[in-house]
């Protein structure tokens, strides 16, 4: 995929355990940074802390366009067996910040 163009994909939102919304893209998991007057909202890499400026941005519910840098770390793997995850649709109303925590 190039940089600065943008795709149709399925975009994926995931509740992680503290019930905030990230989004899953090819095996990445983005945080949201900043939604924008213009309808787009940037993403950048949950691995921020450890340096990686890989970045997205979306538009509308199926609408992707990946950053100039690239991620500086292999794709996530899940390193818990049975770990749950929620997946949520873009158009659910539900898309919001959730406050239910799922216990294993």
């Amino acid at each position: 995929m190039q940089p600065s163009v943008w795709y149709t994909v399925q975009l994926q939102m995931v509740e992680n355990q503290i019930g905030n919304i990230s989004l899953a893209f090819r095996d990445y998991q983005y945080l949201k940074a900043q939604t924008n007057t213009n309808g787009t909202t940037n993403w950048r890499c949950h691995k921020k802390t450890k340096g990686c400026l890989g970045r997205v941005t979306t538009r509308g519910h199926n609408q992707l366009k990946i950053g100039l840098r690239p991620h500086n770390h292999p794709p996530f793997v899940a390193r818990r067996k049975g770990k749950q995850q929620t997946t949520l649709s873009p158009t659910s109303k539900t898309n919001q910040r959730r406050r239910c925590r799922t216990r294993l």
